[in-house]
């Protein structure tokens, strides 16, 4: 590495504002962490340069992390990363051991096949093994892909926040895969705001969020999948999870969820896309809530699917839904207190191949509930099974919506076995 020359003229000089620390200094060359998830390529371009080469920076130093392989110069996919920025008037491209991305003087060592990605010099698959995961899922959130095409970001401490955890990689720019390193409980000590474009992926480890909840505010493009949600604090209003204003594309899968001052799962506001399966929702009062308010008519906009889902030992709202039009199959529900689903005011619903075994309420299905003005604008339940005086109520089946998703029914006599054998967090193995 040359020494920075004194005399020549800063071609960092361009870098002002805290987005930017510089490192190193060269007559036609500067080094530098950006601190906004912009990416090398944009960082770079800042001072008229271009990116020769990119790495994530060692925590709390400004240096390269080598330890790590070095990035693509456009990844936009961490908070920070280190760049190493050139005149391309005064640099040598080669392309010695690439056969992709960049030569570094801001040109490239050429392209890859439609079906492939350049990662670290080399055409891959463009799916890798961990982004299989996006072809499971199944209804209204089907287009949901996460961070897929991201980079990984990997979670290694369970600090509420700062570098290496799990707010660090979520709340940040760009597509993330989320992974972790580690297992145990992540006390969040404020909600947990997933920014756009990110999948949490919890498979090969243990991991309990306790404390306040996540949030999917206005974004979009979200996978939440095999984590536990236990133990919630914060005030009467805090959620598990939480989808609100206008987000869209959401699958959750394969989690666990208990005990939240609110709601476990709620899904308000126009939110729409959303697909919860395989989760496994206990140990609560009001479970899921689908829709504001009677008064919030752009709820109208809500489409939600609910599969092989089992919700056990709570009150009611399994879920309970408005305007919205919810799709519900081959869930089990089992010893509520007051109602299993509530479709209300103006919602359409349709259940097929559900199992209700009814606790202290043998109330599965109603069409109206609470001080909701009116009633569920059409409730259909096709196949399925009432056990212990479950009884349901529908409502113009014939005018209820056509699902216009592929997905395929399980034996509602298959259901309780296959949905308590499958349903929440799972011990496996990562990809």
């Amino acid at each position: 590495m040359r020494s920075p020359d004194a005399g020549a003229a800063d071609p960092c000089a361009a870098f002002v504002g805290p987005e930017v620390e510089v490192c190193a200094t060269f007559p036609t060359a500067c080094e530098l962490v950006f601190r906004d998830g912009r990416g090398c390529d944009a960082a770079c371009a800042v001072a008229g340069l271009v990116c020769a080469a990119s790495y994530e920076d060692v925590s709390g130093a400004c240096a390269p992390d080598r330890a790590r392989p070095a990035l693509g110069c456009g990844d936009t996919g961490h908070g920070s990363d280190y760049c190493v920025c050139v005149d391309p008037a005064g640099c040598t491209p080669s392309c010695d051991g690439r056969e992709c991305g960049s030569d570094g003087c801001g040109g490239t060592c050429g392209g890859c096949a439609d079906d492939e990605a350049c990662r670290a010099g080399a055409c891959e698959s463009a799916i890798r093994p961990h982004e299989v995961l996006v072809s499971e899922v199944v209804g209204f959130g089907r287009h949901t892909t996460g961070g897929l095409g991201g980079p990984v970001c990997w979670v290694d401490s369970l600090d509420d926040a700062g570098s290496g955890t799990l707010r660090d990689c979520a709340e940040g720019g760009g597509p993330r895969w989320i992974r972790f390193r580690v297992s145990g409980e992540i006390r969040l000590r404020s909600p947990l705001d997933v920014a756009s474009d990110k999948t949490i992926d919890g498979r090969g480890q243990r991991i309990e969020i306790t404390g306040r909840g996540v949030r999917l505010d206005g974004v979009r493009n979200v996978i939440l999948h095999n984590l536990i949600f236990r133990d919630g604090a914060g005030d009467d209003g805090e959620d598990a999870i939480r989808i609100v204003d206008g987000t869209e594309n959401v699958w959750i899968d394969h989690v666990t969820l208990s005990d939240y001052p609110d709601g476990l799962i709620d899904i308000t506001r126009a939110s729409r896309m959303v697909t919860v399966s395989w989760c496994e929702l206990f140990d609560h009062d009001k479970v899921m809530l689908i829709s504001h308010s009677p008064e919030h008519t752009p709820d109208e906009a809500i489409r939600v699917t609910l599969h092989h889902n089992h919700f056990h030992d709570t009150t009611q709202r399994h879920p309970r839904l408005r305007f919205g039009r919810v799709h519900t199959f081959n869930n089990l529900h089992r010893r509520w207190d007051s109602y299993a689903i509530g479709a209300s005011h103006r919602s359409q619903l349709v259940s097929e191949h559900n199992v209700f075994v009814a606790g202290s309420d043998p109330d599965a299905i109603e069409t109206r509930v609470g001080s909701d003005p009116d009633h569920a604008e059409c409730v259909r339940s096709d196949g399925d099974r009432f056990r212990n005086g479950a009884r349901r109520r529908e409502r113009d089946p014939d005018e209820c919506f056509v699902p216009d998703y592929p997905y395929t029914l399980d034996p509602v006599g298959d259901v309780e076995s296959i949905v308590r054998a499958g349903a929440g967090w799972q011990d496996v193995v990562a990809p």
